[in-house]
């Protein structure tokens, strides 16, 4: 995500591609506060989404992409570390409802 005026870069988002894929959120300090984080994950969505072919044996929808990974919607995005937690309220990762890893502690 960058500033059209400054092209300062904001924010961005990553997804590690090998499983288990490992989502993370970017906001630069000086603009936290300001929703880019709810910004980018629709971003991250729509790029998701656009890239659906069908779905598996199983039902579950499948999401291509260029580099030959298939998502889908069984398949759970781990989240590492929520860095957002501070003086000012609760993390984005709190705000938007995520649990703890049942897989880690």
């Amino acid at each position: 995500m960058v500033d059209e005026d400054t092209n300062k870069e904001l924010g961005y988002f990553s997804l590690n591609i090998t499983t288990p894929y490992d989502l993370s959120v970017n906001i630069d300090e000086n603009y936290q506060d300001k929703k880019l984080a709810n910004e980018l994950l629709k971003i991250f969505y729509i790029i998701v989404t656009r890239r659906y072919v069908g779905a598996d044996v199983n039902g579950n929808n499948m999401y291509v992409f260029e580099n030959g990974i298939t998502l889908r919607d069984s398949d759970m995005l781990a989240i590492d570390t929520d860095a957002s937690a501070n003086s000012r309220g609760k993390s984005f990762w709190d705000h938007i409802g995520m649990k703890p890893n049942r897989h880690y502690d």
